[in-house]
């Protein structure tokens, strides 16, 4: 079993480090630029970068999420400085600082409760050192918050996993594919947990 999750894992690095490694294609480019102008507050500009990387496949899923709470600090639906809050902490996250990405994302959270994508990103945080209980409570935080963040049963199911709870996993991933039936990387992760 935990030769599994291992295995899970370092597919799961090798395919990061590969899409990080194609930052000077066009979608690694519009995606990295894009954390940075939301994380200024330049939401606009933010917004039509990542327009421009969810036409690269290996960015497709970060840029509609991210896209998602530009989307929201524009609309009003999400307070502006809460999103920012939680860019600024997708920028440490992206440098694998994890505790001050927590921080921002929990602050972002306490300006905003209806920010579902402080939540996930809290949660994906959790997810990456380990802490299942509390990263599957963050997503199912952000699906009350705002049950159009459809990225967030991925993330769930990808908690399931690392819990050895197989079944629960491909049903959440079942769930993020029939939400986005255009996301590849979900079918490919959905196969590898049967």
């Amino acid at each position: 079993m935990n030769r599994s999750i291992y295995l899970i894992s370092v597919i799961s690095v090798v395919f990061l480090i590969t899409s990080l490694s194609r930052a000077e294609d066009i979608g690694g480019q519009s995606y990295f630029k894009g954390v940075e102008y939301a994380a200024e507050g330049r939401f606009e500009e933010a917004k039509r970068e990542y327009q421009k990387a969810l036409s690269d496949e290996a960015y497709y899923a970060a840029s509609k999420l991210e896209l998602h709470a530009v989307e929201d600090a524009i609309s009003g639906k999400v307070k502006k400085e809460a999103v920012l809050l939680a860019f600024k902490g997708k920028e440490y996250a992206i440098k694998r600082k994890w505790e001050e990405a927590e921080a921002e994302y929990t602050e972002a959270i306490k300006k905003s409760p209806n920010c579902a994508y402080a939540f996930i990103s809290r949660g994906v945080a959790y997810l990456d050192n380990k802490l299942y209980d509390d990263a599957l409570s963050d997503f199912s935080e952000a699906l009350d918050a705002d049950p159009r963040y459809t990225e967030t049963y991925y993330y769930r199911g990808m908690s399931y996993l690392y819990k050895s709870q197989f079944n629960k996993a491909i049903s959440e991933i079942t769930k993020a594919i029939e939400a986005d039936n255009k996301a590849a990387p979900l079918y490919f992760r959905r196969g590898e947990v049967y």
